[in-house]
């Protein structure tokens, strides 16, 4: 796709925390070089440095249990400092507020427009 359709714009909603390693992740997008990466519905908590807690789904919707990360939001956007700037920044529509083991947080959005 990269190479086929340059696209010059990257959408990532509710993805990036369930990666086992979301930072190599990151590492690829900014080698792709997109214009813009849009970042919706990713967890983040008000605690110093990043945390993977278990996510159990509820049984009413179906039975499991999935590794997740949360993301300190200010070392986050440090990965793409000096490449990318925040032009826009929004609460997610929902999960705007949760507590992880008592512990602040919630889901949030933004748009990074490459320097």
């Amino acid at each position: 796709c990269l190479e086929k359709a340059k696209p010059n714009a990257l959408i990532v909603s509710r993805v990036i925390q369930y990666l086992r390693d979301p930072f190599a992740m990151i590492k690829k997008f900014l080698e792709a070089k997109f214009d813009y990466i849009i970042f919706d519905r990713t967890s983040f908590i008000d605690a110093p440095d990043h945390k993977i807690a278990i996510q159990k789904v509820k049984p009413s919707i179906y039975d499991a249990v999935f590794p997740i990360w949360f993301f300190n939001y200010e070392k986050f956007l440090n990965l793409f400092t000096g490449e990318y700037q925040v032009i826009a920044e929004f609460d997610a529509f929902v999960a705007s507020y949760y507590e992880v083991s008592g512990t602040p947080g919630g889901d949030k959005g933004f748009i990074l427009k490459r320097i």
